[in-house]
């Protein structure tokens, strides 16, 4: 899961509308390649398809979409997600984000979870002498897997040339989680555990639509049960997005 506002911690700041912004701001577009499917911390699967839409709605201040992961060796670890949000500036400082997912998952992942819904909010905080720095703070609650998240995140976006940056970020996060795998026989499987990790994207701007991305990622968890695949992952992904 990793389409724009759905990678844990997001760190886009609604910008001020004029009357005259039209009603959608931005509708994108996006494919890409993963070598391996995470989600904080937890290995879904190894190497995937992934891709996405998403829609803001300046006027009113929200964003939409949909995003998909589809494994290339098991279609029980397929997922497909949709989200709806608010967001905008609470001053020149910080911006507030809010919202709700829908996590969909086809195979269920090999009988182990539900199909879920998931609130989150979020606080963003931008410092203006320092552009593309920024920090975010998060909650999420997992109502079926009775589990609140919170992650902490750092990002900061250097521009190399005209049409390359390179954007670096790190985050943090813990989850206390009631019943982790709420289809798996037995007793529930409660879980508390803590995930970092840090991540390098090199966008390329081919023109004023097209962006191509290529990447690294690290993630690492403290205290999971054994038997789930957390641990230390590293892990390349490669994307291509179309914005209108």
């Amino acid at each position: 899961m990793a389409f724009s506002a759905l990678t844990g911690a997001t760190a886009l700041v609604a910008q001020v509308e004029s009357p005259q912004t039209p009603i959608f701001k931005d509708i994108s577009l996006e494919v890409g390649l993963e070598a391996k499917s995470i989600f904080r911390g937890i290995k879904r699967s190894n190497e995937a398809f992934s891709s996405g839409v998403r829609a803001e709605l300046s006027k009113l201040n929200l964003y939409g979409g949909a995003y998909t992961v589809q494994p290339f060796n098991s279609s029980d670890n397929s997922e497909v997600d949709v989200y709806l949000g608010t967001r905008d500036r609470l001053n020149k400082y910080f911006s507030y984000d809010a919202g709700v997912t829908g996590y969909i998952y086809p195979g269920k992942l090999g009988g182990s979870i539900r199909n879920t819904i998931e609130p989150y909010v979020g606080l963003i905080g931008q410092i203006p002498k320092l552009s593309g720095l920024s920090a975010s703070a998060y909650v999420y609650y997992d109502i079926e897997r009775e589990g609140l998240t919170t992650e902490l995140a750092v990002s900061y976006r250097i521009t190399l040339w005209d049409q390359i940056e390179v954007n670096l970020s790190a985050f943090g996060g813990y989850v206390d989680a009631d019943n982790l795998t709420p289809l798996s026989p037995g007793p529930d499987v409660n879980e508390s555990y803590f995930y970092h990790g840090v991540s390098v994207e090199f966008p390329f701007t081919v023109n004023e639509h097209i962006v191509i991305t290529v990447g690294l990622n690290y993630s690492n968890t403290f205290n999971l049960n054994p038997g789930i695949d957390g641990g230390d992952q590293l892990w390349g992904v490669g994307r291509i997005t179309y914005t209108f």
